[in-house]
């Protein structure tokens, strides 16, 4: 049975409140309905993470009751949003646009399951899965987009009240490995994305960059317009083929960083997509210390001798150094000692101070004799 299959899927703690939720709502005559990502996943066979129920076939005064019962948390009360343990609850509803931002929508309930369905931003986030009687639901051919591995709109009309669509749009790309239907790429190109807030920008784009889909999310960038209205600098078709040249060699999971993810923006500085200053403004929701783990990192020579390596370690570890995501860069600062530890000179500032210097004569003669040191031993 489908729904057994889905339900079992899930984590076990999620699969767990989920057959408790079944149960609580059965009394009340109420349809529970899986919807959004994770049937979408299901049917793709990726992991499942969350889960989204939408109940059907209630008042709102019963669920609004039945939620303060459950002890629920009201996290949209405006949209009938609740959330229980780790599981999303609401009402089917439609969303008409109102004001500027993503939150500046008027809510009302949906009158049937199809209703509630064509509010979603795509075919393949609309399907739903009732979960007593294992019964898919799929209005808007999302089952056959799945199967074309394609990003199809629903409905133009709705897609653009919610600027939010268009980022949404090249994360999937990059997250799902997903092509953009050709017909619907005009409509999001004239989207503006002015009215979103920084923090949305950063959260969407740092999920773009963590996609296992790279190269297809940052194509998405260019089609949709986004790389000139978000970092204001176009991705031309000549600066993509360098990214896809630098995307090869150096592999986003060569190291376990926390900053891994950082890497696609410090390739598209390298390609001289736009300077580093204007990406960290672009995303200046981003958090101050990957900030400044960004603007620590350096450029490469076209060839990378072993004394380079080394004069880089005396700033910091290579380890932190995202170009080391090229395993063969890797090996070499191991091979050399300065992937965990920084290049020690035999010159010393305490034998610099005995020698007179001091102040930033001191840090001058230092720089000069720990390179002339590393030139002698590793050129």
């Amino acid at each position: 049975m489908r729904s057994e299959a889905f339900l079992s899927s899930l984590p076990p703690p999620i699969e767990s409140q989920a057959r408790e939720l079944l149960e609580f709502f059965k009394p009340h005559g109420a349809k529970v309905y899986a919807v959004g990502g994770s049937v979408r996943d299901f049917h793709l066979r990726r992991p499942l993470k969350d889960l989204d129920l939408e109940i059907h076939q209630i008042t709102p005064a019963l669920f609004e009751s039945l939620m303060e019962r459950l002890g629920a948390k009201g996290v949209g009360k405006s949209f009938f949003v609740y959330k229980w343990q780790e599981i999303d609850l609401s009402l089917p509803r439609l969303e008409t646009k109102t004001a500027l931002g993503h939150r500046g929508f008027e809510v009302k309930l949906a009158s049937s399951p199809k209703e509630a369905a064509k509010r979603r931003d795509f075919t393949i986030n609309a399907l739903m899965l009732e979960l007593e009687s294992g019964e898919l639901f799929d209005f808007f051919g999302g089952m056959d987009d799945l199967k074309r591995r394609r990003l199809h709109i629903i409905s133009p009309q709705t897609f653009q009240e919610d600027s939010l669509r268009v980022l949404r749009a090249a994360r999937f790309a990059s997250e799902l490995g997903f092509r953009i239907a050709p017909e619907d790429i005009p409509l999001m190109r004239s989207i503006e994305v002015d009215d979103l807030s920084k923090e949305r920008i950063y959260h969407e784009t740092k999920r773009l960059l963590e996609g296992a889909h790279l190269p297809r999310g940052v194509q998405a960038l260019q089609l949709l317009a986004l790389d000139q209205k978000i970092f204001h600098h176009p991705l031309t078709p000549a600066l993509f083929h360098q990214f896809l040249k630098l995307q090869r060699r150096f592999r986003p999971r060569t190291l376990t960083h926390e900053y891994a993810f950082l890497l696609p923006l410090y390739l598209l500085w390298i390609i001289r997509f736009a300077p580093l200053a204007h990406l960290l403004e672009s995303l200046s929701a981003m958090p101050k210390k990957e900030q400044r783990f960004l603007q620590k990192q350096r450029r490469f020579p076209k060839i990378i001798r072993d004394s380079f390596l080394v004069r880089l370690s005396l700033l910091y570890p290579l380890k932190e150094w995202l170009a080391l995501h090229d395993p063969t860069l890797l090996q070499r600062a191991k091979n050399l000692g300065i992937f965990d530890q920084s290049f020690i000179p035999s010159t010393t500032p305490s034998k610099l101070l005995k020698e007179g210097y001091q102040g930033k004569s001191l840090g001058k003669e230092w720089q000069r004799r720990a390179k002339e040191e590393i030139l002698t031993l590793f050129n």
